[in-house]
């Protein structure tokens, strides 16, 4: 997966988590078309960024505990 696709995947995945829309974790890796570990990875992955993601049993979403913001962005030209 080249750079720009993983960091789009990242931006949406954080959309979805900031919205607290993300739906169960087997439902999110299939709207997102990935396994469930793969998943797991990319939640690490914003973690590592330092997003305080946290899962939500009641309302079946990831969240983030408070405020983040993506250190990095695609750009509206495709550069990451």
């Amino acid at each position: 997966m080249a750079l720009i696709d993983q960091i789009r995947l990242l931006e949406r995945l954080d959309d979805l988590i900031r919205r607290k829309a993300t739906g169960a974790p087997e439902d999110l890796a299939r709207r997102l078309n990935l396994t469930r570990s793969r998943l797991y990875r990319r939640i690490d992955d914003l973690k590592s960024a330092g997003a305080p993601i946290s899962y939500c049993r009641f309302s079946k979403s990831f969240y983030y505990d408070e405020p983040f913001r993506l250190p990095f962005k695609a750009g509206k030209d495709g550069a990451a």
